[in-house]
């Protein structure tokens, strides 16, 4: 009976989850100019953290570009994702703080998908992070990551709230594995979002906010 249950169990999970990446991106920068790459991106390795999902974008366009609070030079890109009590500079959005600390203590060894995508998608991804300064359970890393995606290609994941499941959709959906090199900010280009919407600011963090590896 119990062997029973636990097949119903794994078996419901699966449909769940086949469902969930099976649903397609809309094809929604066909025709416009490109002017970046997106990846979504996760890491489960640390222990005892529950791993941690984020946002990279990459500027290929021949002019910075904006990224929330944050504007991208040519050539460069922004890490983009949410913290809690793992960060000093409190809970909310980061930028940098990925690229920086995963170069810095050589953790490549992460998942991610990439898309390329148009300005006016990406001024719908910028509003979009503007707008989730904020963390808790329910809205955590992956509640944030999963909604700027979903913003910039029209593909759902579910909030599973651990980033070791929504890791685990992104590898059903054909995530690649050590496949993504991302730009090396400096200390000094590390950031935390103050406020939100069209009034956000940037904050650079403290130097305790780069002591602990991501993921």
């Amino acid at each position: 009976m119990k062997k029973s249950l636990k097949r119903f169990i794994s078996a419901v999970l699966s449909l769940v989850l086949i469902i969930t990446v099976a649903l397609p991106a809309f094809a929604a920068d066909s025709g416009e100019q490109i002017v970046a790459e997106i990846s979504v991106c996760s890491r489960d390795k640390e222990v005892p953290s529950f791993g941690h999902t984020w946002i990279y974008i990459h500027n290929i366009s021949d002019r910075p570009i904006q990224v929330g609070a944050y504007w991208v030079p040519v050539g460069e890109g922004v890490s983009i994702g949410t913290f809690a009590n793992t960060r000093d500079d409190g809970k909310g959005v980061y930028y940098n703080i990925e690229s920086h600390c995963i170069n810095k203590y050589g953790d490549h060894d992460f998942y991610s998908i990439t898309k390329k995508i148009s300005g006016d998608t990406l001024k719908k991804v910028s509003d979009k992070i503007l707008s989730l300064n904020d963390w808790n359970f329910f809205k955590n890393c992956m509640h944030f990551t999963f909604a700027v995606w979903k913003t910039a290609t029209g593909q759902s994941f579910a909030n599973l709230l651990l980033p070791t499941l929504g890791e685990l959709q992104l590898r059903i959906a054909g995530a690649r594995y050590k496949n993504l090199k991302m730009s090396y900010p400096s200390a000094d280009r590390v950031y935390k979002q103050k406020g939100s919407g069209s009034g956000a600011s940037l904050a650079v963090v403290r130097s305790s906010s780069l002591v602990t590896p991501i993921g």
